[in-house]
């Protein structure tokens, strides 16, 4: 294997262990999105964003060396080290896959949640609207106390 390669073959295997890394953050911020901890939440987001900055850093790196992508430098491997790189590829790419679930799956609980919140405040918004009886007798209508962020 050239300098080169083991370079790049450095470099994606440090990416594929802070997609693990992140992987795992994603995973944690499912039950932390169920439990509704937005400080928990808050902490995971700022660790991922890390570990992205990272991970931007080492693709830069790897496509300077590469000057294009790494079928560019295949045809210089041996059969060995282009079979290392080629699975380490598909680990990557299955990892990649994985992630997106879990995302989409993080984004239908926060949607959902969300649905929930908005639901929860149409109620104790209509309880506040029920009629009451005013010191004189009369039915008096109370006034919604929420503002409308929407507006």
């Amino acid at each position: 294997m050239t300098a080169d390669s083991k370079k790049i073959w450095e470099i994606l295997k440090r990416e594929y262990q802070l997609y693990q890394s992140i992987y795992q953050l994603v995973q944690q911020k499912q039950d932390i999105i169920i439990a509704e901890d937005l400080e928990g939440l808050e902490g995971l987001v700022k660790k991922e964003e890390k570990l992205l900055v990272e991970v931007q850093g080492l693709e830069e790196a790897r496509l300077e060396l590469l000057d294009a992508n790494l079928d560019s430098r295949l045809p210089q491997l041996g059969e060995a080290d282009k079979q290392k790189l080629d699975d380490l590829k598909k680990q990557l790419l299955s990892l990649t896959l994985k992630l997106k679930e879990q995302n989409l799956l993080n984004t239908q609980l926060i949607e959902d949640s969300l649905t929930l919140v908005n639901i929860k405040l149409n109620l104790v918004k209509n309880n506040a609207n029920t009629k009451t009886y005013s010191k004189k007798g009369l039915v008096k209508k109370s006034g919604s106390t929420f503002v409308n962020r929407r507006a």
